[in-house]
């Protein structure tokens, strides 16, 4: 996955204005300055039940859908989000 980013990233770079570019860049050596905020959930964390939304917009519960066994959820940005795509 790394390397499709890094891929990503290349293939974008030329395509942005300088001054674009150069936000993002600054923005992305920020977040990994920053780290993780407090309170982000590690990988393995447990998600404490509650109502979503099924794909068809019914209400469901994580514990309804899991049957006791583990599961990865997985937060979708959306089609237009390039790097989600990957």
């Amino acid at each position: 996955m790394a390397e499709q980013v890094a891929s990503h990233h290349r293939a974008s770079a030329g395509q942005l204005p300088p001054d674009v570019a150069e936000a993002f860049a600054t923005e992305q050596r920020d977040l990994a300055a920053a780290g993780n905020p407090s309170g982000v959930a590690e990988p393995g964390s447990r998600l404490p039940d509650g109502e979503l939304l099924d794909v068809g917009g019914q209400p469901t519960t994580l514990a309804q859908n899991l049957g006791g066994k583990p599961a990865v959820i997985v937060f979708y940005r959306g089609a237009w989000c390039p790097y989600c795509n990957i």
